[in-house]
This record gives C-alpha cells, structure tokens and sequence, in this order.
C-alpha cells in the first residue's frame, strides 16, 4: 500500500504518516531526487557517475585565479564561488554557487558539491558527494563518501569506504556485542517499518490489513482514509531486503521492549516521533 506523498515531507501534523527526511538529507538536490533510497542511502553514489556525465563539457561562471588548475572536461561551477590558488579541479565535477574552495584542495573527479560547501586547505575529495552546506574545512579525505547537510568535518577526519583495521565493526549494546546488522522484532509482525509497507505475500498483506485497523483506532478515520492500497516502489526497495523470520531473543535479552500489538506500534510512533499526543484536540 502507499500513501499520499504531498503531505509527507511538509504537514506537521498527525497525518503525515511517513517521518521526514533526515536532517543530513533534508537539502537532497534536485537530480539524485530519484535515486534516494531511505533504505540504502549510499546508493545514491551509484547515480553520481550518470548525473555527471550529463553536465555540459565546460560551464565556470567565475573568474579564475591562474594558479588555480583545471583539468579534464564536464567541470561546472556556480557563480558566487571562491577558488583560491594552488587547488587542483579535475573533472567531471558539479561545483554549486557560493562555495569555497582554500588553497591546495585536490578535487580528483567524480565529486558534487553542494551550494554553500566548504572544501578546506589541502583537503581531498575523490568520488564524492557533499549536500549543500557541508563542510570538509580542515585538511580532510572525502573518497566514495557522502556528506549530508550541513555536515561539518572535524579538522584531519578522513573518510572512505574502506576500513583500516580487520574484521566487523562491532558495537556493544548492554554488555552484548553486536557485529551485524539485526532486526527487532515485535510479538505481532516483523514487517513494521516507519510508515506502511507493501506486502509480498499473504501474510504480509494481512499484516497490512491489521496496521490499517490500527491506524484508524489510534488516529481516527481521517488519516485512515490517506491510505492508498496501491504499490510504492520506495517501500518495495526497503521491503525486499529484509529477511522472512527473525529472532528477537537477543533484542529482548538486553532490554528492548516488546510491542504489544499494532496498536501500542502506530501509538508510540505518533507520540514519540511525531510529538502528538494521541486524543487531543487537533486543529
């Protein structure tokens, strides 16, 4: 099922049904729009070397420093921009408005960068995207990475898809360590995400069916009726990833909570992270 997506990002209020964009994706630009998968965010870097190979082969609306040095073909950069000598821009490159970009930055290609970015003094970027407003001010490496709004990089942080230390990464929660990732489970269903899913089969569409239900008793009829019974590709992206059965021994073990039914889940959503108390009064 799907829901109405104009309210899904701008109403306040408890018909949104789905949560708002992250804060680090809030300023999401305009052409990754379609290739954003709140599942999988890092994809959209697989849709960085399509956008780039659209840019036109030379498009500079600032004057450059000769000691600035530019390289290759499909550069574009934003008036307002600030290049101080000694970077280096090799292209294809997306360079917004009002950047700045400080001596012996090493742009190598492949990278989009944001209205309002900073590149630091001998800062690095390589395959890269930065959102508008972030920031790598501070002799940084930015390689296969995202950098989302406003982000802002302490000074020598770097940053890649690669690990300098072997095996997982392994986090402690409680006492227990956790070296993968792992699903909660609730004592009705394993197929509850932030908002409404699609089923791939009977017992999903069952699942459905009940959440609807209970959407309606915890919010009313009004926001019930915002429900589309149709497919939503973004849903069916998260969906197929996740497994057919989970174990929540584990979860339980270290103290998580199991919910009751799919009451108390559309009730601690809307009061938790939509602020709205469930019962009041609502304009």
């Amino acid at each position: 099922m799907a829901v109405d997506p104009l309210p899904m990002y701008t109403s306040p209020n408890i018909l949104s049904v789905f949560p708002p964009l992250p804060p680090l994706f809030a300023a999401l630009p305009e052409p990754f729009a379609a290739a954003y998968d709140p599942a999988a965010p890092w994809k959209l870097l697989d849709a960085l070397d399509e956008i780039l190979a659209a840019l036109p082969s030379s498009q500079i609306d600032i004057h450059l420093s000769p000691d600035v040095h530019i390289l290759g073909d499909r550069i574009v950069i934003g008036a307002g921009t600030r290049i101080h000598p000694g970077a280096v821009i090799e292209g294809p490159v997306w360079i917004g408005r009002d950047v700045e970009i400080r001596p012996g930055a090493y742009l190598r290609g492949g990278i989009w960068i944001g209205d309002g970015c900073v590149v630091g003094a001998s800062t690095e970027l390589k395959r890269a995207i930065l959102f508008p407003g972030a920031k790598a001010p501070h002799l940084n490496y930015v390689g296969d990475s995202i950098l989302g709004h406003k982000a802002h990089l302490g000074a020598g942080v770097k940053i890649s898809n690669f690990k300098i230390v072997p095996g997982n990464v392994t986090v402690d929660m409680a006492g227990v360590p956790f070296d993968r990732l792992e699903r909660l489970a609730t004592s009705e269903t394993t197929n509850i995400a932030r908002g409404l899913i699609v089923g791939q089969n009977k017992v999903q569409r069952d699942d459905e069916k009940r959440l609807a239900a209970s959407l309606e008793r915890v919010a009313g009829p009004d926001v019930a009726k915002r429900i589309r019974w149709e497919p939503d590709a973004r849903i069916e992206r998260m969906v197929r990833g996740w497994p057919a059965a989970i174990d929540n021994s584990r979860a339980v073990a270290i103290g998580f909570a199991v919910d009751e039914n799919f009451d108390s889940i559309v009730r601690r959503y809307v009061e938790e992270d939509m602020g709205v108390t469930v019962g009041e009064k609502r304009a």
